[in-house]
């Protein structure tokens, strides 16, 4: 009977170390929690939104005057600002300033365009009178006039025709070299482009549009 006590106080000491063995794993295994919050407090604060820049408050019209006036005063301030708009424009076309190249006309445009016109007004050409000229023979070579001013005005249409002839072939070939040299991928027709500086050439220099932006005799290509 003792043996049979002794066994069981053996049994019930292997027990108790087993079970405070298994309380102590589940202590370290299970460390403190953390409280779960609400959904409240999970939530993310939305930012306030920043309030538009509004310009001081304009009462509106009392009466049809003061709505009219209104429209007038507006209207006056759109016609200024179109105004100005346009003068700044031009004064860059004026300086040949590339930023303001879209305003030309569309035959205009281009640096390509841009180069003809400084090659040829970076010369003086005859053909420049070509239209005085053509006056001059228009009125010269009438029936009534005596024989010897018609034969004067026929000879200085043979001397015109030949002078633009011979300057249309010394431009037009170096204004194509230029252009083939500094654009060698150029979408830009050799027929529309050659048409384009004569155009030019013949007409006088100050009444050149776009307005020339180099000097006679300046080196441009």
């Amino acid at each position: 009977m003792s043996s049979l006590f002794r066994r069981a106080e053996k049994d019930d000491a292997a027990t108790a170390d087993v079970t405070e063995a298994a309380e102590e794993t589940e202590a370290v295994d299970l460390g403190p929690k953390k409280a779960s919050g609400s959904g409240r407090d999970k939530a993310a604060a939305t930012p306030k939104r920043a309030a538009g820049k509004r310009g001081p408050y304009v009462p509106p019209p009392t009466n049809r005057k003061e709505s009219a006036a209104r429209r007038r005063e507006k209207s006056k301030q759109e016609r200024g600002e179109q105004r100005a708009r346009r003068v700044e424009i031009q004064q860059g076309l004026d300086r040949g300033d590339p930023a303001y190249d879209k305003y030309h006309m569309p035959r205009d445009r281009g640096p390509e365009r841009r180069l003809a016109r400084d090659i040829v007004d970076s010369r003086f050409t005859i053909s420049q009178f070509f239209f005085l000229v053509v006056l001059v023979v228009l009125v010269t070579s009438q029936p009534g006039m005596p024989p010897m001013v018609r034969n004067v005005s026929t000879g200085l249409w043979v001397f015109m025709l030949l002078a633009f002839v011979v300057e249309a072939f010394i431009i037009c070939r170096k204004v194509g070299k230029a252009v083939k040299e500094k654009y060698p991928n150029t979408t830009q027709k050799k027929p529309g482009l050659y048409w384009y500086v004569c155009m030019r050439f013949i007409m006088i220099r100050k009444l050149r549009m776009p307005r020339p932006q180099v000097k006679t005799g300046t080196k441009v290509a």
